[in-house]
């Protein structure tokens, strides 16, 4: 376990602990496969939960198999990776809100990604523009729309241009041969003919593969009902 990982589980075991010191709360974990337990946090390790359930049995899950742990309060104790990395990705970018009740909310805009200990969604609402808060809890799914092309362009140029920058280094043999300035010239004209077409085909291409297989939608909370 590295240090960053260290630091964030001994705020979370702090966290649980000052939880306690106030009182019994109820904490909920939300697992990837739609299904939910209730009870308290025993134990947070790198990479598994124990959780204490009323009947005071105690089991282990491993993270992986969850997406997020919040409490009565609604206050977050873990969150899977996968989920604040979409979230940094669908800033400033449109889309759809699907909630737990089924409905549909259409934003121009989400404004800052979810974090740890502000588990809302804020993001500018179609309709009226106004900038609005959601709870995570409320939320089924967060899909984003066809803006998240731009990000595609810009990885399918970088890739062109990789691999452009690749053809063009494996003619040199030697460092020294950089200074053969009628080789470097005659290799650069050659490599930016070839970046020219290139680079817009592994542009549209990776656009086209995004558009099939890319990743626009989060699942947040897989229970079609929340009691």
């Amino acid at each position: 376990m590295n240090i960053k990982q260290k630091i964030k589980h001994l705020v979370l075991m702090f966290l649980i602990l000052f939880s306690f010191s106030k009182g019994a709360i109820n904490h909920e974990i939300i697992f990837k496969n739609g299904s939910l337990e209730h009870g308290y946090i025993g134990k947070i390790t790198h990479d598994s939960v124990n959780i204490v359930l009323k009947t005071n049995k105690t089991i282990s899950f491993l993270l992986d198999s969850i997406l997020y742990i919040h409490n009565t309060k609604g206050k977050l104790f873990y969150i899977d990776p996968e989920i604040n990395n979409f979230f940094k990705k669908a800033t400033g970018r449109g889309g759809f809100i699907r909630t737990i009740k089924n409905d549909t909310i259409y934003y121009k805009e989400l404004q800052n990604q979810l974090f740890m200990y502000n588990p809302k969604v804020v993001y500018k609402n179609v309709s009226d523009g106004l900038r609005k808060e959601i709870e995570l809890r409320d939320i089924r799914s967060v899909y984003i729309d066809n803006s998240i092309a731009e990000l595609a362009v810009k990885k399918g140029a970088l890739i062109g241009l990789g691999i452009t920058s690749v053809i063009f280094l494996s003619n040199y043999r030697a460092i020294k041969e950089f200074f053969n300035f009628s080789k470097v010239f005659r290799t650069g004209v050659i490599a930016y003919r070839q970046g020219v077409g290139f680079i817009p085909l592994t542009s549209v291409s990776y656009v086209i593969y995004d558009y099939f297989r890319g990743y626009r939608e989060i699942i947040i909370n897989p229970l079609d009902v929340k009691n």
